[in-house]
């Protein structure tokens, strides 16, 4: 992209930033490192419940309008890898995971977790924490996108557990 800005974050800051700049023409690339820009972050430590659902409330409505603004290009899943080149002439290299779900065409109806077998353990987490290996992100429909995504880390159930070893 040239001649554009790039917003790294997601968060309200972020989000904002980017539909200042491109509410005055400017295309605008939006990195989030999680999987979707999320409505309901994390609530931050000393912050009330009611506080948080206020903070969704305020940031629901500029991730939809983000989500639609045509000069602004979302890339969730994301980070910046290298930054060169000099003022005002910036090169970045940004390296976008994948998901391994259309999010154009995903409506998140939920099928597709019901019917996935595999299981996923979050290491830090207690055995019986977890979810499937396709499931909706964080905070689901309060998000965008609120397409479901794939965890592919290490082989799968069903492949560990073929006596043939078939990558099914």
């Amino acid at each position: 992209m040239s001649g554009g800005a790039l917003v790294i974050g997601g968060d309200i800051q972020g989000v904002q930033t980017a539909l200042d700049l491109a509410d005055c023409g400017i295309k605008v690339t939006l990195v989030e490192q999680s999987p979707c820009l999320q409505a309901n972050n994390a609530k931050s430590p000393g912050e009330s419940r009611l506080g948080n659902h206020i903070e969704s409330l305020r940031l629901m409505p500029k991730l939809l309008k983000a989500a639609s603004h045509p000069n602004i290009n979302i890339l969730t899943n994301a980070s910046v890898e290298k930054v060169r080149g000099t003022k005002g002439d910036f090169r970045v290299t940004v390296v976008q995971q994948p998901r391994y779900i259309d999010a154009d065409i995903c409506t998140s109806c939920g099928r597709c977790e019901l019917e996935c077998p595999a299981n996923v353990i979050v290491p830090a987490s207690k055995a019986t924490d977890g979810h499937k290996a396709i499931h909706r992100p964080d905070y689901g429909l309060k998000s965008v996108p609120s397409a479901y995504i794939v965890d592919k880390k290490g082989v799968p159930p069903c492949t560990a557990a073929c006596p043939a070893g078939i990558n099914v």
